[in-house]
């Protein structure tokens, strides 16, 4: 589950959309959002409204994991609610009272190392590990469990930036709608969210029967979501008997994905 921020401006007015999305297989789903009345960042107060809420509906569902945010009162509000982190740590972050960059020296391209016991980071006591790129950009993460387990889990937060990039400049343009008004943006994204669930499951389905095959890069030529949202726009700008048959067998197939 990660809880980014979303930020733009229209004139002398800002929109901030702090927004809970949760990954499933390969798609991060928007959950929840508050829009907030100031740009920049949000507050650690912000963030914790918004997860309470998510934890007022979820029922006997759990919560993996958080991928977003440090400070002391974030980390110790995770761990009073039983929900593990699974976040990247600042150069900075203090692992045990010393700063996490200096517990992981000589750290080789391609390296994993796991800190030799559980410390406290923001007063809670997690696991860490840092692992460096090709590149040689370094990685710190806090959480509990595997640490390989772990980077997996880590590395579906960038579905999160794949849903971002859908609802705004690769998909859906929401900052070109020219609202402002925080309760109209909200029920823009009602909308918004529900037609990119509908592309994804659209996506999948066509992905399967068409049996796209990763180039060498490992990704698709297509996006999923891309496939889907370009099959729904197809099917109902040339509305036709056709199309309307095609929509209505997609529609029971939606629940062979879950």
């Amino acid at each position: 589950m990660r809880t980014p921020a979303r930020n733009w401006k229209l004139g002398k007015k800002d929109v901030n959309i702090l927004l809970l999305s949760a990954t499933w297989q390969s798609f991060s789903f928007p959950l929840l959002w508050s829009l907030l009345p100031h740009g920049g960042a949000s507050a650690q107060t912000d963030r914790k409204a918004l997860l309470q809420r998510l934890l007022a509906v979820r029922g006997e569902r759990n919560i993996a994991g958080v991928w977003e945010f440090v400070g002391k009162g974030w980390f110790a509000f995770l761990d009073q609610h039983g929900i593990a982190p699974c976040i990247r740590l600042r150069a900075d972050s203090p692992l045990n009272g010393v700063p996490v960059w200096a517990c992981f020296r000589k750290l080789k391209g391609g390296e994993l190392r796991v800190w030799h016991t559980t410390s406290l980071v923001y007063g809670v006591r997690l696991r860490v590990l840092a692992t460096k790129n090709a590149a040689g950009e370094m990685l710190y993460l806090a959480y509990r469990g595997w640490g390989r387990k772990n980077l997996v889990r880590y590395a579906h937060r960038w579905q999160c930036e794949n849903l971002h990039s859908a609802l705004k400049s690769r998909g859906f343009n929401i900052e070109d709608t020219g609202l402002t008004n925080a309760a109209r943006v909200s029920t823009l994204l009602v909308a918004v969210s529900l037609a990119f669930v509908w592309a994804c499951l659209t996506g999948r389905l066509e992905a399967a029967r068409q049996h796209l095959k990763a180039k060498k890069h490992g990704y698709n030529q297509i996006s999923v979501f891309r496939l889907g949202l370009d099959t729904l726009q197809d099917l109902l700008q040339h509305p036709s008997p056709a199309s309307w048959r095609a929509l209505g067998a997609l529609m029971p197939r939606f629940e062979q994905l879950s």
